[in-house]
């Protein structure tokens, strides 16, 4: 029943199992977020990576260039005068070649009102200089709540300026960029959205409103025309930097243009005063230190040592070409963990393992390559890990639950089976089904056959004898089967076992007695459970012999038997015959006593000729359980008996079986075979008697 009932568990059908799997899935991530976030990201640094190399990053903004201070640049800023003086000169010079904004990924914030007072002059004679600030925690504190700017000591500050803060993710890569940081305070601007406004003149306490707690909105004049004002949107909070290429790249479409501290004042000193030629016209200029020790460093998806200046320009670029990347939500998230039910569409179509398995790369790399080309033309990064993820866990269910399926058919056809195969040959069946081959071995013979068995099934009837014989075979399996025996089927009321195949045994013989003593014991007990006239008509007789027999497949390809084959069971059912001519319950041939490792109690009854065989086959009763108690002294006497029976003293023969007639069955026949000797003496004897009859 547990078996049949193991056929209607939930994962003998694919659906139950995928459809919940991605249903808990998809809560998961609309509850709780997509948990392999970190290895999305690295993957998403990774498709940039791969896009770089390609050749497929799209172009940068070429009105974005920096001006990087380098090694030999610091040379000549020995003091803090000559770092804002430089600073002024840069404004300056700058501004004359045609800069619209000059933004510094710098602090100015050491130098008092005296000292900065030339850079001050700079800035309020061009007016398009933007510098760095920076949100710092008070000690003792865990979040940012100190706004370190540029000249502390004048306020209102003399130019915008914007935070430069920026924060790693949890592996340490920084891959997001604040444009607007929402702090206790309220909104603050990034050094990158500071230098946009200031690009388009416009003031951010006064042009930028915020329609909800997360998103910006201003209105700036419409590219197309030049004259409509149209309205701009920006999310607060982190985006996805769309980063081109490493920083070391210096030439591409991909790639910023750049110039140190040296090269700006070589073209400011070739510039033709009063010209129309600006050389750095309506470009925003980003002025950082690069140089080692001095310039901000962090990693990136290109590198763990790129200046943090980049980050800015790219923040900037990304806005200016409203080409930033972003996440997908918790809710496209979970749609994207939809595509894993095209697994359970594999698990309908595909039947071996390794077609599912193909079926699970391709669908692996058509989502990669989805989402590979969603962040090609949409700039949205999905969660390709953890869809990935989910089609491998689908695809190892999959395989798990048609394991775990074939494991229950299997025990379930062998619990079958073993119904109809002893569990030597279902072993053999259930190993190389359909092709055991033939094999030629020696075996050890049982053979059991009810006695009155017509008239038992007239008194008992047809419902009646099938429960007879079903407690008989009940014995006689159980005894079998801890023999570690094989059984034919049952044919009619005769049970058959055997031992030594399919595969070789060296104690098949002693299996085979144990075995037959358990089954005249068991049948002794079961005969007592019958009703008076059950219990006169119930008998039986047990054969044991041992030959050579062929094992194999009897039948044809659509149905088959497996069992030995050849004379050997004819020569035991012989044998077994003979029990009820003898009077006796059990007989085994010298073949089968030669076989056991110790010899039998038993005793010699007679060699005979069995009726259709020419081979002598010697007789003896084994003892049982229930032998008479006197069974030794029986034997003795019988046995002299025979000596004269052999010798051809019939005479003296039968006035010994005779004495033992009444106490003894086979003395009985003895004695009456001896008499129809001496009324027939035979022409020739040799102890060996030809039985005529069945």
């Amino acid at each position: 029943m547990a078996v049949e009932a193991g056929k209607q568990l939930w994962w003998t059908k694919p659906w139950p199992l995928h459809l919940g799997l991605c249903a808990c899935a998809m809560a998961f991530v609309l509850t709780l977020g997509n948990p392999l976030e970190t290895q999305e990201l690295q993957w998403f640094g990774q498709c940039l990576r791969w896009r770089f190399a390609a050749g497929w990053a799209p172009p940068v903004e070429r009105s974005i260039l920096h001006l990087n201070i380098d090694q030999d640049d610091l040379k000549n800023l020995s003091s803090l005068e000559t770092e804002y003086a430089t600073a002024a000169r840069i404004v300056r010079e700058a501004s004359e070649l045609g800069a619209r904004v000059v933004a510094f990924d710098i602090v100015f914030s050491r130098a008092n009102a005296q000292m900065a007072k030339s850079l001050l002059d700079a800035i309020a004679e061009h007016k398009n200089a933007v510098f760095a600030e920076a949100l710092n925690a008070a000690p003792g504190e865990a979040e940012p709540s100190i706004l370190v700017r540029s000249f502390p000591f004048r306020d209102p500050p003399p130019a915008p300026g914007g935070l430069i803060n920026l924060s790693a993710d949890a592996d340490g890569v920084i891959r997001h960029y604040d444009l607007i940081h929402p702090t206790k305070n309220g909104y603050e601007l990034s050094l990158a959205f500071a230098a946009y406004l200031a690009s388009l003149g416009l003031d951010w306490k006064s042009d930028v409103s915020f329609p909800n707690s997360r998103t910006a909105k201003w209105h700036e004049i419409s590219p197309t025309d030049f004259t409509t004002m149209v309205p701009r949107r920006l999310p607060v909070g982190p985006v996805l930097l769309n980063l081109r290429c490493p920083w070391s790249v210096e030439s591409g479409t991909a790639a910023f243009d750049y110039m140190n501290l040296r090269q700006l004042d070589e073209i400011f000193k070739n510039a033709s005063t009063g010209t129309s030629t600006r050389p750095l016209a309506n470009k925003i200029l980003f002025v950082s230190y690069v140089a080692i020790g001095q310039g901000d460093l962090g990693a990136t998806v290109f590198g763990a040592h790129e200046p943090l200046v980049y980050l800015h320009s790219t923040a900037l670029n990304d806005l200016i070409q409203s080409r930033w990347l972003m996440r997908t939500s918790r809710v496209g998230d979970a749609v994207w963990l939809l595509s894993a039910l095209l697994v359970w569409v594999g698990a309908k179509c595909c039947r071996t393992k390794w077609a599912l398995i193909l079926w699970w790369a391709v669908g692996v790399i058509f989502v990669l390559a989805t989402c590979g080309s969603v962040l090609l033309r949409l700039n949205l990064v999905a969660p390709a890990i953890a869809t990935v993820g989910l089609w491998c866990v689908a695809t190892m269910l999959e395989i798990g639950r048609r394991h775990t399926n074939e494991l229950i058919e299997r025990q379930r056809l062998r619990n079958t089976m073993s119904l109809y195969f002893s569990p030597r040959v279902l072993n053999d069946v259930l190993a190389n089904p359909g092709r055991l081959d033939p094999k030629r071995l020696e075996i050890t013979v049982l053979l059991t056959d009810l006695r009155n068995s017509t008239q038992l099934a007239e008194l008992l009837g047809t419902e009646g004898m099938l429960n007879l014989l079903n407690k008989i075979f009940t014995v006689e399996n159980g005894a079998v089967f801890a023999e570690d025996g094989s059984m034919e089927k049952p044919v009619g009321d005769q049970f058959l076992a055997y031992w030594g195949a399919p595969d070789p045994q060296a104690d098949a013989a002693d299996r085979a007695l144990r075995a037959a003593m358990t089954i005249i014991e068991g049948m002794h007990n079961l005969r007592d459970t019958f009703d008076s006239k059950t219990k006169e008509l119930f008998g039986y007789g047990l054969a044991l012999h041992v030959g050579e027999s062929l094992i194999a497949n009897i039948g044809s390809a659509q149905f088959f038997h497996y069992g030995p084959v050849g004379d050997l069971m004819n020569a035991t059912a012989r044998v077994e015959s003979l029990t009820k001519y003898y009077g006796v319950l059990a007989l085994a041939t010298r073949e089968f006593c030669n076989s056991l490792c110790r010899q039998p109690d038993a005793r010699l009854i007679d060699r005979v000729v069995v009726k259709g065989k020419t081979v002598p086959l010697e007789l003896f009763e084994l003892r049982h359980k229930f032998s008479p108690k006197n069974f030794g002294e029986i034997a003795t006497d019988y046995a002299n008996a025979f000596v004269l029976y052999q010798k051809g003293q019939f005479a003296e023969a039968q006035q010994r079986f005779s004495a033992l007639s009444n106490l003894d069955r086979p003395s009985n026949m003895l004695a009456q075979r001896c008499a129809d000797l001496l009324a027939d003496p035979p022409h020739q004897w040799d102890g060996v008697f030809v039985m005529t009859t069945k």
